[in-house]
């Protein structure tokens, strides 16, 4: 997985900017159209972490098949 087929979105929150950031990260693999996200860290940092290796799984799953 090469860092210029990655592209991260930041997600909005669903509560609007008066209630707090918008942390949520979604991350889309480019070469294989596959996407992952996360929503539910504190951090913007650790929801970007955590989709990384939830898109990891994912492309491992479909590698497989």
């Amino acid at each position: 997985m090469k860092d210029e087929d990655l592209k991260f979105e930041i997600i909005p929150s669903r509560h609007g900017p008066s209630l707090g950031a918008s942390v949520g990260v979604r991350v889309i693999y480019s070469s294989m159209n596959i996407a992952a996200e996360s929503t539910l860290k504190k951090t913007q940092y650790a929801n970007k972490v955590e989709a990384i290796k939830k898109l990891k799984t994912l492309i491992a799953k479909q590698e497989l098949e």
